[in-house]
């Protein structure tokens, strides 16, 4: 199509006159009062302060977690029935775990919203806790299980930290056990 053939295409498109067509308005747009609401059933809460005495550990040096330990029991189940995870679901941190399999883990909550996790103490990998509920593709409540754990510890990536440097909370707790000495 040539550019004569073109220009008269697009100009048969409209026949009426290009002033007679609606223009934007130039007055300032503002929202109804509506949208200057807030409905503060939307914002977060503020963050729950985990207490001092509670070890914070988690990979690459960012201190997410917080760390469930035997000798803190009380205080750690204190703080974490509080978090939103704790309100509305129970774990048993210290039900005796039977497989060997624990010994390469630590348990943890996300110190944000309590989420239980499992640290590996070889690798510093934080994988979801076997005891915690998760719904599956069928909307079901389900158990996670101690298979990803367990398969976790064959992974490449983690037997390449076996062979390097350990997870960095297992130096943190030796240094911990040295200083409260």
């Amino acid at each position: 199509m040539s550019q004569s053939q073109l220009s008269d295409f697009t100009s048969s498109l409209y026949s009426g006159d290009i002033d007679d067509l609606p223009s934007l308005s130039t007055q300032q747009i503002t929202p109804s009062a509506s949208h200057h609401t807030i409905d503060s059933g939307f914002h977060r809460p503020d963050d729950l302060l985990v207490p001092p005495s509670l070890i914070r550990v988690g990979p690459d040096r960012r201190n997410r977690f917080v760390l469930y330990d035997k000798m803190s029991h009380n205080e750690f189940i204190d703080w974490w029935l509080q978090t939103d995870y704790g309100r509305k679901r129970k774990i048993n941190w210290d039900s005796h775990r039977h497989t060997v399999i624990w010994n390469s883990y630590n348990q943890v909550a996300e110190g944000v919203d309590g989420t239980p996790k499992v640290m590996c103490k070889r690798c510093g990998k934080i994988l979801e806790h076997p005891y915690s509920l998760s719904l599956n593709s069928s909307g079901k409540a389900q158990y996670h299980g101690t298979s990803t754990i367990q398969k976790h510890l064959k992974t490449a990536g983690c037997l390449r930290s076996e062979k390097g440097k350990k997870a960095e909370i297992t130096k943190f707790l030796q240094k911990e056990v040295c200083f409260r000495l």
